[in-house]
């Protein structure tokens, strides 16, 4: 990120991605918060009210796999635990290739599976008896707290991810594990679009 950029945080949420990605495009950027879900997003409102980045930031309500911005609209593109969620991710990242300008950069944080044996183990053991347990103690609702584990269980592995990135036509795709593999820092670029008569 730098200074003037347009930026896009797809499945946004409460903001937390694009309060720090604030800090870096400074008064001259923009950051579109796109999300969905209307009480998440006043959530979001209240919490960007608070920090005093409203001038920068503003909300969108949206459907991530039908984003409602032009080809080529932004300079920088990020997705954190949010695309997921969606009933076709592919879709999804299809939009935030096509609202990217010809080199643009797109980041996608998101849960994965532990790459130890052992400690996937636990990680499951965790997450499919003890956090449903809790939830149902806790919150009463035990189908809420199981939706998660069950959608990590079925999400693509680095590398796959990395295939889909490719077929959509990303490039100079890279990842990296965060604290052992639990979550996952996709990073990509739009390639550059060569018109016909200039050279390659």
């Amino acid at each position: 990120l730098k200074k003037g950029d347009r930026v896009i945080d797809v499945c946004a949420g409460i903001g937390d991605l694009s309060l720090i990605a604030a800090k870096h495009v400074s008064s001259g950027g923009l950051i579109i918060l796109y999300d969905i879900n209307r009480p998440m997003m006043n959530a979001g409102r209240e919490k960007v009210a608070r920090a005093g980045s409203v001038s920068r930031l503003t909300f969108v309500q949206g459907d991530a796999e039908c984003i409602a911005f032009p080809d080529e609209s932004f300079d920088e593109a990020m997705v954190g635990f949010g695309i997921r969620n969606l009933t076709r991710p592919k879709a999804g990242f299809s939009e935030i290739y096509r609202i990217l300008k010809p080199g643009g950069k797109m980041m996608c944080l998101e849960f994965s599976k532990p790459t130890s044996t052992m400690f996937r183990g636990l990680y499951d053991f965790y997450s499919f008896q003890v956090m449903p347990f809790l939830g149902q103690l806790f919150a009463g609702s035990r189908k809420a707290y199981t939706h998660l584990p069950e959608s990590i269980r079925t999400w693509p592995l680095p590398d796959e991810l990395s295939e889909m990135l490719t077929a959509i036509g990303f490039t100079d795709i890279l990842y990296r594990r965060l604290t052992n593999g639990i979550a996952v820092i996709h990073r990509a670029i739009k390639g550059q679009t060569i018109k016909i008569g200039e050279p390659a």
